[in-house]
């Protein structure tokens, strides 16, 4: 029946054409098993045994932990998340082109985050949280152009928070809390006009906090406590109405707080400023955040009567 439409030839070609792209999609597929099982190889310890499955019995799409594209059958979510897993992730990650979701968080991986993570062109989400990860954060993660959600918090790693991250304007969540990133909060964290939370407690982070923070007006969550931060209390606030919690504990912060702090901020649930040098009287203007869920100004330097008004404070617990 082909024959009466098309040349013989043209028959031929189409043929040849369809057995390379079975050929081509059997290579991708067989990448991305011979990732997965570099991954495996690197694990000293599973004692959950989330890679009993990953064996020749079953397909690759069928392994615990892995999920596939419906369409090319290409390995797109990783979560191995809260097994135990003790060992190193392996640099072959990189290898897993179609990979949008890794989530190694709550396992004892250590070692260096490999750099191979920044050929990730389609990852959305990464998260190695709680873990024994040390070295620095790798640059070129910054390539990851697709990322939204982005957590190494509670890991080892030290140094500086890369200045190439500034292009990562997709970014709405970065969490890097408990590590060692003795250095100033970078300027450039005020490009990251997406982010809606950013958490950077216990990191030892000096200097003051950024004025560029004012350009981020989806910020909804900002946490920087536990730190060596100075300064007064940071103005930019008032430019991000969208607020529901600013921690800044256990810093070395000073001067009074202003005169109509809670004024641009209706939906602040949580503002947490304990144990800084703060001075002066508590701004009666505190009154004015109803929806607050918890406030938190103890060991500060201040004076005066408590002039807030505690009955439309009605949240408050």
């Amino acid at each position: 029946m082909c024959s009466s439409f098309f040349p013989k030839a043209t028959v031929l070609i189409l043929v040849i054409i369809i057995q390379v792209i079975g050929v081509v999609s059997s290579s991708n597929v067989d990448a991305d098993r011979l990732a997965l099982l570099s991954i495996r190889s690197k694990i000293t310890n599973d004692p959950q045994g989330a890679f009993r499955s990953w064996n020749d019995s079953l397909p690759l799409c069928q392994w615990q932990g892995v999920t596939c594209g419906r369409r090319h059958q290409r390995v797109i979510t990783l979560d191995l998340s809260d097994q135990g897993l003790v060992g190193s992730l392996s640099p072959y990650v990189g290898n897993l082109s179609f990979l949008r979701y890794m989530n190694f968080s709550n396992n004892q991986l250590h070692g260096s985050i490999p750099s191979e993570i920044g050929r990730l062109s389609r990852l959305q989400l990464l998260s190695l949280f709680q873990n024994s990860f040390t070295g620095e954060i790798p640059v070129n993660i910054s390539s990851c152009s697709k990322l939204k959600h982005f957590d190494l918090a509670s890991n080892m790693l030290y140094g500086k928070i890369p200045y190439t991250f500034s292009s990562m304007s997709m970014i709405k969540e970065l969490f890097m809390s408990d590590n060692n990133l003795a250095s100033e909060i970078p300027q450039f964290i005020g490009n990251l006009t997406s982010l809606e939370q950013l958490d950077l407690t216990y990191c030892s982070l000096r200097g003051s906090i950024p004025d560029s923070f004012v350009h981020l007006k989806n910020l909804r969550k900002i946490r920087l406590g536990e730190n060596n931060l100075v300064g007064s209390f940071p103005l930019f606030m008032f430019n991000l109405s969208n607020l529901v919690k600013l921690s800044l504990t256990e810093n070395q912060l000073l001067g009074r707080l202003p005169s109509n702090l809670c004024s641009s901020q209706p939906h602040l649930k949580e503002l947490t400023i304990g144990i800084n040098h703060f001075s002066g009287s508590l701004p009666l203007s505190i009154s004015n955040c109803s929806e607050l869920e918890r406030l938190d100004v103890a060991n500060n330097d201040f004076e005066g009567e408590v002039d807030i008004v505690v009955y439309k404070l009605s949240m408050l617990t």
